[in-house]
């Protein structure tokens, strides 16, 4: 996670947020099959307990050639799922998808 600002929240002893900002905040991961993701955004908050980031204003997320573009994403670490859009998003949600190799 790189970042202009950073904000953790400890609960329990245990982390419980990060809020970092930026122009713009970037993270960097790799999920459990191997594969490398990347994404930034204007904020990124991370629940440390959900393994769930949250980009918000002008987020951009990749996997390989695959990217998806809007406001409001949000991107499970633990399934490599995402939600872009919805409710507190603004415009409409881009997503460009590379076709599978045979």
């Amino acid at each position: 996670l790189i970042a202009d600002s950073l904000t953790a929240t400890v609960k329990g002893g245990r982390l419980d947020l990060l809020e970092a900002k930026g122009q713009p905040a970037r993270f960097s991961a790799t999920l459990t099959d191997g594969r490398p993701v990347l994404g930034e955004a204007a904020s990124i908050d991370f629940n440390a307990a959900k393994e769930v980031l949250l980009l918000k204003g002008d987020g951009l997320l990749k996997q390989g050639g695959n990217q998806v573009n809007n406001d409001r994403i949000e991107f499970n670490l633990k399934t490599g799922h995402f939600n872009a859009g919805g409710k507190g998003s603004n415009g409409r949600v881009e997503v460009i998808l590379q076709p599978a190799s045979e």
